[in-house]
């Protein structure tokens, strides 16, 4: 009797060990399942600039937000102080207290910054090292990152 609950307790331990392998690579950003709180939402420090602007299609998944331009997903860091995940949607405030609420499959604009590896030197590993309040799924890192300042439609 003692063995098989041995048994039984090493199984436990060996299923929990794969399960927790399943979800996430050596930093804990892996393919995770989503913040209910968060959602899929990159959220850093709001510490950008919109000296540059940037339009597309809002393309959400479980894991990103990605600005879609020409076939190209740019994966997108948001302000975490002002922006909030509810209902598979995104409200963002600006700074003049205006609120907007984007989804899915919509044609956006964004004031913001642009980050790349050809423009920092910021390889996708340095970027997903970033000091990020929520930090973003492993997933979603690409060539081309834009950190949202400020939204438009």
């Amino acid at each position: 009797m003692h063995r098989s609950r041995h048994h039984l307790l090493l199984l436990a331990v060996v299923a929990g060990f794969s399960l927790v392998g399943c979800n996430g690579d050596s930093s804990g950003r892996g393919h995770a399942t989503a913040d209910p709180d968060t959602g899929p939402l990159a959220l850093i420090k709001s510490e950008g600039s919109d000296d540059a602007s940037f339009e597309g299609t809002l393309r959400i998944t479980e894991e990103c937000t990605f600005l879609r331009v020409g076939g190209n997903d740019t994966v997108l860091g948001w302000p975490a102080d002002r922006t909030e995940w509810a209902d598979g949607k995104i409200r963002v405030t600006n700074l003049d207290g205006g609120s907007v609420t984007l989804t899915d499959g919509e044609k956006v604009k964004f004031g913001g910054g642009s980050d790349s590896a050809a423009e920092s030197g910021r390889s996708n590993q340095d970027w997903l090292d970033l000091d990020w309040v929520t930090p973003p799924d492993a997933t979603c890192a690409r060539k081309q990152r834009v950190f949202v300042h400020e939204v438009g439609l």
